[in-house]
């Protein structure tokens, strides 16, 4: 508790982020929280979409669906934070940032 409190103090002195999202992150209550938080304060943020579409991010879809099956089911997650966190990746995917795949990567 404590923790997650002094990085929401961190967030909010924040000026911009750069979130990056990928196939896993979902998966993390930490995560969906801070990305929450992001959103909750109205500044620039930059989404680097890592390996994952943002059609996936905006429409719970692919990994991140079965990512919030698991919320769903979890007795830890209230119906409020399921909301806020499918609100804050819904915004977060229609922000234009960066997607890199690896299956695309020519560099090796």
């Amino acid at each position: 508790g404590e923790r997650i409190e002094e990085l929401f103090n961190y967030i909010e002195a924040s000026k911009i982020f750069v979130a990056v999202l990928s196939k896993g992150y979902a998966d993390s209550r930490w995560c969906l929280r801070e990305i929450t938080k992001m959103v909750e304060c109205g500044r620039l943020i930059i989404p680097i979409f890592f390996d994952v579409e943002p059609w996936d991010v905006r429409k719970h879809s692919g990994p991140f669906e079965a990512a919030f099956q698991k919320h769903e089911s979890s007795a830890r997650v209230g119906e409020e934070d399921l909301r806020k966190w499918k609100d804050a990746l819904e915004k977060i995917g229609y922000i234009s940032g960066y997607t890199y795949s690896l299956q695309n990567d020519t560099n090796g």
